[in-house]
């Protein structure tokens, strides 16, 4: 009986953790988890801000694919003379 609890809490915790990286309100968040205390709930930004975190990494201009800004700045110029 406790591993069907811990299976459902884990699912509650994915299923609140993917709704706040996708846009929920984390107050919506904190009524279905029924958390007392919104502090208890703000564990789901923490995990949303790392994965935000990933996303800039990844995407930022300053850096596409293994090319830097610069680079690309030394190639618009050699384009351009």
């Amino acid at each position: 009986m406790n591993q069907i609890k811990s299976l459902f809490a884990f699912l509650f915790m994915l299923v609140a953790t993917l709704m706040h990286e996708n846009g929920a309100d984390i107050r919506f968040i904190q009524q279905l988890l029924g958390h007392a205390d919104l502090s208890t709930t703000q564990i789901y930004t923490q995990v949303a801000i790392r994965k935000l975190k990933e996303i800039h990494t990844a995407t930022h201009p300053a850096k596409v694919g293994n090319t830097t800004l610069d680079e690309l700045k030394a190639e618009i110029d050699d384009d351009d003379s």
